[in-house]
């Protein structure tokens, strides 16, 4: 099924064992690394982060998890919808916030990778955000 998010399309199909397929939201991403970062070491609930739903938020804390950027406790599907216990950012996490926290910078670096044609992960992210402040220091 489709839904629109903010300013991003999400593809997922949830099975009773978790997610088959789905592409990463990289706003609800950067949103999840800051509520962690707020929280201060308490541990936040997938269904604690609205206006997401709380499947799309398990299944991203659970990619972040597996990508290196949250420390989390996976309890698995048992039954029910997935749910993923964020315990906090890791130094990776940290660093990529660092990088987006500020939304101007955010905007610029989706706005420059999707005038690019290129496609956002990790690593375009990071080089589009050393081109983005390269360009707002020399202004």
């Amino acid at each position: 099924m489709l839904c629109a998010w903010p300013a991003t399309m999400v593809r997922m199909k949830i099975h009773s064992h978790g997610a088959e397929d789905m592409q990463r939201n990289w706003d609800l991403i950067r949103m999840i690394l800051l509520d962690l970062e707020e929280a201060n070491g308490e541990h936040r609930k997938a269904e604690e982060m609205p206006p997401f739903p709380a499947d799309w938020v398990a299944l991203h804390m659970k990619m972040m998890e597996e990508g290196g950027l949250i420390e989390g406790n996976d309890p698995g599907f048992l039954s029910g919808p997935p749910q993923f216990f964020a315990l906090g950012l890791t130094w990776k996490g940290r660093e990529l916030l660092d990088s987006i926290r500020a939304p101007s910078v955010w905007d610029k670096t989706k706005g420059l990778l999707k005038e690019k044609g290129i496609g956002l992960t990790l690593d375009t992210i990071k080089a589009a955000v050393v081109t983005v402040v390269t360009q707002l220091l020399k202004s």
